[in-house]
């Protein structure tokens, strides 16, 4: 079995589908064959925001679609009832409609599937380099 809590802090006046992002978030977890609860937290914020924060963590002073803030270092035997907080999501939906745009992608479909690449993260799966 496989559950996740989803904590939502928006920022922005962005509207998105909380039960698409949460499906997304499911699906990835799913696909890396997680059993347990799950906790993430979303929270959509301002280019100025992003920026500041990318530049603190990854040093690098731009804004960003999204960032990752994993908790867990590894996923591992699960109690099945006890959340396991996996960490935080953190994107800009401003970067999210340029890119979407840049990559010929609906907004929606951009959104989720920054959703999407930053639960990897969350889950220990990241870039060729990292």
């Amino acid at each position: 079995m496989i559950r996740i809590v989803l904590n939502i802090k928006n920022e922005t006046k962005f509207v998105f589908s909380s039960r698409e992002a949460e499906k997304t978030i499911l699906n990835t977890l799913k696909s890396q064959n997680l059993q347990g609860i799950f906790e993430i937290e979303l929270k959509l914020v301002s280019k100025p925001s992003i920026q500041k924060l990318n530049k603190e963590f990854r040093h690098k002073d731009y804004p960003t679609d999204v960032l990752s803030f994993p908790i867990q270092n590894e996923i591992k035997d699960n109690h099945p009832e006890i959340p396991v907080l996996l960490g935080d999501i953190v994107v800009c939906p401003a970067i999210i409609k340029k890119n979407a745009k840049e990559f010929h992608n609906t907004i929606d479909k951009e959104f989720l599937k920054m959703i999407d690449h930053s639960t990897l993260h969350l889950v220990g799966i990241h870039h060729e380099g990292d």
